[in-house]
Parts: structure tokens; C-alpha cells; sequence
């Protein structure tokens, strides 16, 4: 008898069945990476999310309103959770916060209750004069791999099965990348680049089943020269076979802030350097090979951190990947390169750049008060071939005396330096911020470090409404005709989504939320400094300590 022959709807139907079983694979309605779409602006179409919560507290534990489950995490969480193939991933950090001591974690829970399945231990490397937050960046899912950005700058690839399932190449040297204790780097300074002198490497880890499986690292020092400072909370993005990679390199790693001598020979010095540091670089993203870097030398112009998240964007037929600088200047690179030549990496070429800042009174050093030594911080949005992007400062420093700030509206459609022709509009009365905007039915949402959440009109720029609450560092998600703003001391706040200003419930669990939320699956995902929420309308769920 004849098999019956396999029709194209049949052989559809099975793609898609075997494209939902195969385990860590991401599946429709997951949230694969920070904003939970290439072009950073923080929409989802999820329904039917909750606008209240009851938080964990000590007396508390058990029947919390809304909450599926909740997980507990380290000391201190900056990362935003991403939801991909039935796990969330979510950074944050252990030990004493602030200082080498403190080890980068990565988690990995069971969407449907939150069990841990495995965790990444990075222990800090002194490779500047920076302190350790732990692992501030939020992962990027793509298939059957998840890519993250150390807190040493190190990217590394990841199986989303941990070690349990094998340890997995090329890289099988786990044990002591998750070495216990210090790391140091002692290097010296030359024209030509920093030189690593003496490598620290700590004790080597005893490895287990809840330990990460690393297949690939690149070494931004030792491969980019590229230097990071403060922080290292960008996330990459994925174009077909190729990763790109903010690598948060700048000049400041020796900075003594107001000291104008310093300032001056210090500029001087790196001004006469004749080495490359990228801060913007494309890998292969199976082998982690270095592919192409950008050669705009903004790391020249950086003088305290470059923390803003890449974004993608097709305008006039042409991928751009979208970097905000360190320098204040917002960057449009061409998606597209040439290799190098003799095996070396090739150059990402300049499309467009906005410099928002002035750059006749630009003067480093003085970073919490002056609008022209600003950065960009939050991740570029792109939008219906417009990109908006806000400048802010360390506001760890500053907290809500951060000072002014700027948010632009520009022409992604031009070329060249279009700091004089692309401006749509600007708005100066923001102060510094963080916060990546969403945008969606021509409203954009976004708020600042003093604590004000505004919504403006996204053609025009005209503030349509504002609220004060508590500092706000993390980013609002719009979502099933909701506003979800993230605060640090009071909680989350929903707005209902629309032109005039309705607080559906303000105080929604009183901890210091400093991540983003996600949405994915019917669910709402949120990181407070502690724990991770998995929330959804009618639940009663509880603590989850199991594997910690």
C-alpha cells in the first residue's frame, strides 16, 4: 500500500510541532531579548496582565495576589528578564554589592513555576577602576543559544541547558572561568593600546548540574582592545548569522572627575594614541569570531561610561544597527560589511551620526551637572523611520539631582552628519535619564531619574501628560492597553494606555525595581533586587527557593 504523500500544510504542521517541543527553542509570545524586539521600543501584544501585586516579605510568603511564582535572586538585581523556549533568564549580582567582591550571576527558572535550572557564577576582574554591580545586561536569545554580556565585557554564549545536559564546545574551560575569589589585571598604558601584564585567575570552580554551559567567549580585551568602565548593561542584537555587540569601551578608566589639570594631559596623552577601540563590533554569532568593528573612534570621546543597547532598523532598503555613543552622539552604522582583508575584521561604515550635545563647550569630567558632558544611555528606539533617543548622566552619583537631560526625535531617512538637518524635535525640559521609551499608537512613553513619567506626542514632541513618583531608572513597557513604569523605592505604577493621564494602581508592591519589565505568554515578568516575579491575573503563588 502507498504512504499517503506528505502535503505542504502537513509538513508545516510538523515543522511547527517540532518547533514547539525541541526544549530551549523560542516559541511565539516569548520575550528573546532587552525590549523584546530588535528595534528597542518596549510594546508587546500580551493580554489579559494584572495592574496590582503583592510583593514577598518576611512575613509573607505565601498567597501573593497575581503572582504565579517568585523566585529568589542575589543582592542586588539590575538585569531585565527575558522569557525564550520555557525558561527566564535574568541577571543580577552576590556578594557585597559594589565592590570585587561581588560575582556576576546569571539565573535561569522554569517559566511554569520557577524552579532554577541552572545559574552562571562570573566572578569580578579589576580590569579599570570600576566596581562591580554584578551582571547588569539582559540576555539575547536566538534558537538554541543564549548570548550575554559579562560584567567584565566578556560576551559569551550559552546553551540554555546548562551543564546538565554535557559540557558542550569549543569552550569546556568552565571551571576556572567560574573560579572563586578575586581576579586582577595589572597593565600598563601605551600609543599603541593597553597591554596586559599579569592575569589573576582565582581558584577553579567544582563544577554541577546547575552550573552554565559556556560553547563560545570572546575576549573584548585581548580581541578588541576594548576597555569597559563603571558597568557593562548593553545586550546584543541578532541579524541572520551575526551578533552585534556594544562593548562599552571608553578613555575613562582613570578619571579623577574636576581635577582640570589632570583632565588636560590625560586628553592629551589619548588624543596622541594610535590604536583603535571599538565600540561597536559585529561576531559570528555560532563561533564568536570577531567579523567587524566600527572605526568612528568614539571611545575617544567617551569620558565615563557607554552603556546604551544597539538597536536594528530598515530604512530605504538599508539595515542600520543604531548605537547610542558615550559621547552623546547617536549612530547609524551600515549592517552590511566587506570582510577585511588577510583574515582581518572588517569596518562597520558610518550612515549617519547626531551629535546632541554642544560640541563647542563640550568639557569632560563634569558628568552630574553640565547637559554637554552627558551620555546616551538608554537604548535608541526605531520607529516608523524615526529614531528617538535620550542623553542622561551616572546616576549613580547623581540620583535626583541628575541634572539636565535631552530626548530627540530624528530623521533616520538622512545621511552623514545630520546633527543640523535630521532634528524632528527635541525636548529639553527632561532630566537626565535612562529610560528607553515606548511608543505606540503615536504615544511615547518614557521618565526620568528625578522621578517624573511623561507621555508625549510621538510626532510632535508636545507633552501630552506628566506624574511624579520615585526615581525611575528601569524602562515602561506598554502592553494590553497598559503602562507598566518600573520604580526604584515605589514599586510599579500602571497607567491605563491613551492620551489623558489614569493611574490604574500606583504602589504595586513597594520594593526598588531598577530593571525593565517583559511580557510573554499571558505573563508579566519583573526583577526587583531581589526577586523575580512571574505575575499573572488570578494567581496565588509563592516563594520559589528550590536549587538556591
Amino acid at each position: 500500500m502507498r504512504r499517503p504523500a506528505l502535503t505542504l500544510a502537513m509538513a508545516a504542521g510538523l515543522f511547527l510541532l517540532h518547533f514547539a517541543l525541541v526544549p530551549g527553542l523560542a516559541q511565539a509570545g516569548d520575550w528573546t531579548q532587552w525590549c523584546g524586539r530588535a528595534d528597542r521600543n518596549m510594546v508587546s501584544d500580551e493580554k489579559g496582565l494584572p495592574d496590582r501585586f503583592d510583593e514577598v516579605t518576611d512575613k509573607k510568603t505565601t498567597g501573593l495576589a497575581n503572582v504565579k511564582w517568585a523566585a529568589r535572586l542575589g543582592s542586588g538585581t539590575y538585569g531585565s528578564p527575558v522569557i525564550a523556549g520555557g525558561k527566564v533568564y535574568v541577571g543580577g549580582g552576590e556578594g557585597s554589592f559594589g565592590d570585587d567582591r561581588t560575582v556576576g550571576m546569571l539565573w535561569c527558572f522554569r517559566e511554569s513555576d520557577g524552579t532554577l535550572l541552572w545559574r552562571m557564577r562570573s566572578p569580578f576582574c579589576s580590569k579599570l577602576l570600576n566596581r562591580s554591580f554584578g551582571i547588569t545586561a539582559t540576555p539575547t536569545v536566538d534558537d538554541d543559544h543564549v548570548y550575554i554580556e559579562t560584567h567584565n565585557g566578556d560576551v559569551l554564549c550559552l546553551s540554555p541547558d546548562g551543564l546538565a545536559a554535557g559540557n558542550h564546545g569549543p569552550f569546556t574551560d568552565e571551571a576556572n572561568y567560574f573560579a572563586s575569589g578575586r581576579k586582577r589585571i595589572k597593565h600598563e598604558i601605551a600609543r599603541d593600546g593597553h597591554r596586559i601584564l599579569e592575569w589573576s585567575a582565582g581558584t577553579p570552580a567544582t563544577l554541577g548540574p546547575l552550573d552554565a554551559d559556556v560553547l563560545w567567549k570572546f575576549d573584548p580585551l585581548r580581541e578588541a582592545n576594548a576597555w569597559p568602565f563603571n558597568a557593562v548593561n548593553t545586550s546584543p542584537v541578532v541579524r541572520g548569522n551575526v551578533l552585534y555587540v556594544a562593548t562599552c569601551t571608553t578613555l575613562s578608566g582613570f578619571q579623577l572627575e574636576g581635577s582640570e589639570i589632570w583632565i588636560n594631559e590625560w586628553k592629551k596623552t589619548y588624543h596622541e594614541a594610535h590604536y583603535d577601540s571599538p565600540s561597536l563590533v559585529a561576531l559570528d554569532k555560532n563561533t564568536g569570531k570577531l567579523l567587524a568593528v566600527e572605526k568612528e573612534r568614539v571611545f575617544e570621546r567617551t569620558f565615563h561610561g557607554a552603556h546604551s543597547t544597539p538597536a536594528l532598523a530598515t530604512v530605504n532598503g538599508h539595515d542600520l544597527v543604531i548605537l547610542g555613543g558615550g559621547d552623546g552622539t547617536c549612530y547609524a552604522f551600515e549592517a552590511d560589511f566587506a570582510p577585511g582583508a588577510g583574515g582581518a575584521a572588517g569596518e562597520l561604515k558610518l550612515a549617519w551620526k547626531f551629535n546632541a550635545l554642544d560640541p563647542g563647550n563640550y568639557r569632560p569630567g563634569l558628568m552630574t551637572t553640565r547637559l554637554n558632558a552627558a551620555e546616551v544611555i538608554a537604548s535608541p528606539v526605531f520607529y516608523r523611520n524615526r529614531v528617538y533617543f535620550s542623553i542622561g548622566n551616572d546616576l549613580h552619583k547623581s540620583g535626583r539631582h541628575a541634572g539636565p537631560g535631552r530626548l530627540l526625535c530624528v530623521d533616520a531617512t538622512k545621511s552623514g552628519d545630520i546633527s543640523g538637518t535630521g532634528l524632528v524635535w527635541a525636548f529639553d525640559k527632561i532630566q537626565s535619564t535612562s529610560s528607553t521609551a515606548a511608543i505606540a499608537d503615536g504615544l511615547l512613553y518614557t521618565a526620568d531619574a528625578a522621578g517624573t513619567v511623561y507621555c508625549l506626542d510621538a510626532d510632535t514632541g508636545k507633552v501630552l501628560w506628566t506624574h511624579e513618583t520615585a526615581q525611575v531608572w528601569g524602562s515602561p513597557l506598554v502592553a494590553d492597553g497598559k503602562v507598566f513604569v518600573p520604580t526604584n523605592d515605589r514599586g510599579l505604577i500602571v497607567f491605563a494606555h491613551g492620551r489623558e493621564k489614569k493611574v490604574l494602581s500606583d504602589a504595586a508592591g513597594r520594593e526598588n525595581f531598577v530593571g525593565s519589565p517583559a511580557a510573554a505568554n499571558g505573563a508579566l515578568y519583573l526583577a526587583s533586587q531581589k526577586y523575580l516575579y512571574a505575575l499573572q491575573a488570578g494567581s496565588s503563588g509563592s516563594v520559589v527557593e528550590a536549587g538556591r
